[in-house]
């Protein structure tokens, strides 16, 4: 065998050989080099979870909204101290003070931003059918804003168009709201007995709302005077709103649990 001929099969053996390929990589990944032979390490996502979006961020924006929301009508409370009864007027008559439609709208603004966020919250924690549920409360959220648009009159003053579009743009909130509510119950397992519990206060606050309108509406029916004495008009309200606010935030916080979705 000529010395060409060794050569070159000495150098084809010394390519091939898996020894001598080991090693160069060794010596390349020890010296800084890049191995590209090899996948990186990803991360394992389940095959359930793979397109969903987290609803952690529209559920944060709701809970501070209604938190936001809480503290202003707080503070609308004190702010009107000796100027308006809270048991005979409504939330609507702050606007009627001097700075009221500022702070009223800040408030109800609030309420209409936490509204608007639970539609999105419900969606991306893919609960079953959620387009009834999103149209109430997007319906109630435009509510609030056309409410905000439109101040109610001042106390003892007549009603106008303004007073109109104010009170059926809040009655579309309260109305829509526990319809909501009860939807999400009924579309995930094991609803929460706080959803449950508030619901059923959220339907009777409201009909008690409405009945204290009666004395005002028409004072001349039987037990009128009771019933303004038992349930006056703006401690009614207060009531309701404030257990539709509590609703609202259960309603986002059961919507967002993936573990209780109905078969």
């Amino acid at each position: 065998m000529s010395p060409e001929h060794g050569a070159r099969v000495h150098l084809a053996v010394e390519t091939v050989n898996p020894i001598n390929d080991v090693g160069r990589r060794a010596r390349s990944t020890r010296f800084g080099g890049r191995r590209t032979n090899h996948p990186r390490p990803t991360t394992y996502v389940p095959p359930g979870e793979i397109g969903r979006v987290d609803p952690t961020g529209p559920l944060m924006l709701a809970i501070g909204a209604l938190g936001v929301a809480g503290a202003g009508s707080a503070g609308l409370h004190v702010w009107s101290a000796g100027r308006l009864d809270p048991l005979t007027t409504t939330i609507s008559d702050y606007a009627s003070l001097p700075g009221g439609p500022a702070r009223l709208g800040a408030v109800t603004l609030a309420v209409a931003v936490a509204t608007s966020a639970v539609p999105v919250v419900l969606v991306r924690s893919e609960l079953p059918d959620p387009a009834p549920v999103c149209v109430l409360l997007s319906a109630g959220c435009l509510g609030l804003v056309i409410s905000t648009i439109f101040p109610t009159n001042a106390p003892e003053s007549a009603a106008s168009l303004s007073t109109v579009l104010h009170r059926w743009g809040v009655g579309v909130f309260f109305f829509g709201l526990p319809i909501a509510a009860s939807a999400v119950a009924r579309r995930i397992d094991r609803p929460a007995v706080l959803l449950r519990g508030l619901l059923g206060a959220s339907v009777t606050a409201g009909a008690v709302f409405l009945i204290s309108h009666l004395p005002r509406i028409a004072p001349g029916i039987p037990m009128a005077g009771v019933i303004a004495k038992l349930a006056p008009r703006g401690l009614s309200e207060r009531v309701l709103l404030t257990v539709d606010l509590a609703l609202l935030a259960a309603t986002a916080l059961a919507g967002a649990r993936r573990d209780r979705r109905c078969a």
